[in-house]
Order: structure tokens, then C-alpha cells, then sequence
């Protein structure tokens, strides 16, 4: 007789396939036992028979039964082969063709010439798909318990900061904390995926990193310190947060605006929205001083503008660097009174609900987009609309941007254009420049005037 074995273990862990050595071992001692010959051996190692998953080996013995090739199997339990209806009738239709006798070690001969055996077969696979059924249940059931119980995931990828026992990664939680920093200030994902690349920081699976990959990765609840289990919120973990609550509420916000609809245009001025002409308190735009040539670009200057839908009388211009040069310089001094610092934190310390305020206006601020695209609509009271809710959304971006660790150091100042608006409109609330003074061609730091976010100047 010409004989195979097939053995199948469903779970693996330490992928010494013990579980398949003990089978095989009892299966030839049945072998030499009956006199057969052993001509071929099936080994599925790590793979279940409820899942539906193909089971490469089981298929190549069932086509070796098909060509002719074997007079019988040899199996520890019948549930190795099969623990599924539709396997067994595969199975059935197979040795049924070729009249191959098959044996098992704990359950004997398998009988399935007759009616009578073939019903009691289904029937011992229905119970086998019950009873795995059942195990699958108790198991989902006891990841629950332990999410709920704050238990951190045993399996599955490792999250990015953290090893599988919950503690900290300290070089990956200081790169999540710099993601946290950057998307809460503005700065684009592109940038962040290109910092990262050009860093050489991978994911935990070791792949570069991707815009969902990121975007998965900050929005994960477990980084606050949230047990979570399919996606939802079931307890407190017992492991120590790499983000605060109120940082990571910050951050969902930036993720949640970045999806919206609504795409902000590129900042290329540091006080866009934030300075007013001081003759007819406009508010004053950006722009590039005329040059002669059809290609030639002159040096970028804030203008009083006088344009259909704007209120400017356009008289009033000035050096844009000089003026953000003296903001800036200004800025950075009264980031370093250790008074207003002690303000700001306790400011942001009450920035509770700025994040659901900033996501209603910038939905307000993707209505006005579509009004825009109406016939007959109001262009210059639209526009109006829209510039006071920008200068809102700027102001409570600032406001959420107050953090101790986000403050620059004695000396530092970012290069991010972002990133220094805000630390900007945390102490600054308008900058009004004067028309230009008589005499001279250098830029006069009397014409600008620094309102502060108290409001005394």
C-alpha cells in the first residue's frame, strides 16, 4: 500500500513545529505498524482549518489522490484534515474515486465507503466547526478582558514608541513627540515623510514611512495612554503615555483640518492677516514690488491694497523683511520674560476647547469657498467672512501651540516659517505699519507699531 501522511498544527509560536514532530512520529510508528510503504509526507505547519485559509499541502495531497498516486492516508486525528463541511466533501469525493483506505491514530480506521459513515463524518465535522467556533469566540473574548484591563497587545506588529510589554522606546518617543509638535504648528506631512526618510527612521516593520502609515500612527489612542481594542477606546492602559491628553487632542484637530475639504494656500508671509494699514486700517496684504522685465521680481513688501471686495486705500507700503525682522526680534524677546511664560503655559493649560472650535471654523470656512462659487453672491462681504475666521483659526492655532516644551530656548529661533507664526501670535495680536516718513531710503522701525496680546502696545 502505498501510503502518505498528512499533519497540520494550527498555532506555531516559536516556529520549531513541535506540535507536527509529535504527529508525524505517532503516524510512521502507525505506518511501519500496518506494513505500508511511506511514499510522500504533507506538512501544513502554522495553519488553521476554520479560517478558510489555503492550506498548500492538504491541496497537493488531494491532487496526488486525483493522479493516481497513493492507496492511503494516514492522519493523527481526523480534524487535522478537516474541520470544515465543505473540506470534508472535498475530501469524500477524493478517496471515494480512488478507494483510498484512510487511518488515523487516535480515532482508527476512517470508514467513509458507506452512507451511514459518511453522515456520522459531517456530523463530527459540524462539531468541529462548533467547537472551533467556540474557541475563536472564548479567545476574542479574552483580548477584550485584557484591553479593558489595560493590557498592552501581546501580538501583531510592535506600535512604533513602544515594545510589546508597554514600555517605552525612548529614541521613537521623542521622534513621536516632534511628529505631535510639527503637526500641531502646521507643518505639511510631505515634510514630515521627507524629514523622516532623510533621517533614516523606519517603521517597525521596517518600511519607509507613508502619509497613512503617519497619519495612523498619531492618531492611535494608545499613545495617550488609552487601551484600545478594534479601534475603540475600552480602558486605561497600564503603560506610560508618550503624549498628554490635551497634546493629543491637539493633534487629532491638525489631522482632522488636513482632511477637510478646505486646503489652506501656502504661507509665504510671516504676518499675513496680522498687520493693518495704520491710514485706513485695512488689513494689508503680500506682495512683490514692480520691477522692469517680463521675468523680474522685486523684493516682497506688505501693501495697502485697493481692490474690488477690499476696504484698503492703498497708500501705504513697506519692506517686508525689514518689518518682519523687528516683529520677529520683538517676539523673541518677550518669549524669553519668564513672566510670560509662566502666562502663556497657564493659557494653555485652559485650551480645552479651542480644538473643536478650530475644526467648526474651518468647516465654516469651506462653506464660504462654496458660496464664493455662486452666482450673485456678496464677493466682498464673503471675502470679509472668510479673512476674520482665517485670522480666528490663526489665533486659536497659536493659543493651542503654547505648551512649555513647544517655547523656543535662550537663543533658538525655528527656521520653520510655520512654526514662527505661532510662537509670533502668541505675543503679538497686530502690527500696524504708518505711511512712510520723509527723508531718507532706509526702512524707519518707527513706522511699525507692535500691538501685544494683552493689548497695550
Amino acid at each position: 500500500m502505498r501510503a502518505c501522511i498528512y499533519a497540520r498544527i494550527s498555532l506555531d509560536k516559536t516556529g520549531e513545529e513541535l506540535g507536527v514532530d509529535r504527529q508525524l512520529e505517532d503516524c510512521r510508528a502507525m505506518v511501519d505498524r500496518l506494513g505500508w510503504t511511506l511514499v510522500e509526507t504533507y506538512i501544513d505547519n502554522d495553519i488553521s482549518a476554520t479560517t478558510g485559509k489555503a492550506r498548500p499541502e492538504y491541496d497537493r495531497m488531494l491532487q496526488a489522490i486525483r493522479d493516481g498516486e497513493l492507496d492511503a492516508i494516514v492522519a493523527w486525528h481526523t480534524d487535522r484534515m478537516y474541520r470544515k463541511l465543505p473540506d470534508l466533501e472535498g475530501l469524500i469525493t477524493a478517496i471515494d474515486k480512488a478507494n483510498i483506505v484512510v487511518r488515523t491514530v487516535k480515532m482508527g480506521e476512517f470508514d467513509l465507503s458507506t452512507a451511514t459513515a459518511r453522515m456520522l463524518a459531517r456530523i463530527l465535522a459540524s462539531v468541529s466547526t462548533a467547537e472551533g467556533e467556540l474557541k475563536s469566540e472564548r479567545y476574542r473574548r479574552s483580548i477584550r478582558q485584557r484591553r479593558e484591563a489595560g493590557a498592552p497587545p501581546k501580538s501583531g506588529p510592535r506600535l512604533f514608541g513602544y515594545l510589546h510589554d508597554g514600555s517605552i522606546v525612548e529614541d521613537e518617543a521623542r521622534v513621536i513627540r516632534w511628529l505631535a509638535e510639527s503637526l500641531i504648528e502646521g507643518e505639511p506631512v510631505n515634510e514630515l515623510l521627507w524629514r523622516l526618510g532623510a533621517t533614516g527612521i523606519k517603521t517597525t516593520l521596517g518600511n519607509d514611512w507613508g502619509d497613512q502609515t503617519l497619519r495612523r500612527l498619531m492618531a492611535n489612542p494608545r499613545l495617550a495612554g488609552h487601551a484600545t481594542h478594534k479601534g475603540d477606546v475600552v480602558g486605561v492602559g497600564q503603560w506610560e503615555p508618550i503624549l498628554d491628553d490635551a497634546t493629543f487632542q491637539q493633534v487629532q484637530a491638525s489631522l482632522s483640518r488636513r482632511a477637510s475639504k478646505y486646503v489652506a494656500r501656502p504661507r509665504v508671509a510671516l504676518l499675513a492677516g496680522l498687520i493693518y494699514c495704520a491710514r485706513c486700517g485695512a488689513a494689508m496684504g503680500s506682495a512683490r514690488r514692480a520691477r522692469r522685465g517680463a521675468e523680474a521680481q522685486g523684493a516682497r513688501v506688505y501693501r495697502c491694497l485697493r481692490q474690488p471686495g477690499r476696504m484698503g486705500c492703498g497708500g501705504v507700503t513697506g519692506d517686508a523683511v525689514s518689518i518682519e525682522t523687528i516683529v520677529e526680534a520683538y517676539a523673541r524677546e518677550r518669549l524669553q520674560d519668564p513672566k510670560v511664560r509662566t502666562e502663556l503655559a497657564a493659557l494653555s493649560a485652559s485650551s480645552g476647547n479651542r480644538t473643536a472650535e478650530i475644526i467648526a471654523l474651518e468647516d465654516r470656512l469651506v462653506e464660504l469657498e462654496r458660496e464664493l462659487d455662486s452666482p450673485g453672491v456678496p464677493v466682498a462681504a464673503i471675502t470679509r467672512a472668510m479673512d476674520r475666521t482665517k485670522q480666528r483659526v490663526e489665533s486659536l492655532l497659536g493659543e493651542l501651540a503654547l505648551t512649555p516644551g513647544t517655547l523656543p530656548a535662550t537663543g533658538e529661533w525655528p527656521e520653520s516659517l510655520a512654526r514662527r507664526v505661532r510662537l509670533v501670535r502668541t505675543v503679538v495680536d497686530g502690527v500696524i505699519l504708518r505711511p512712510r516718513l520723509r527723508g531718507g531710503n532706509t526702512f524707519d522701525e518707527r513706522r511699525v507699531i507692535i500691538v501685544r496680546r494683552n493689548g497695550s502696545r
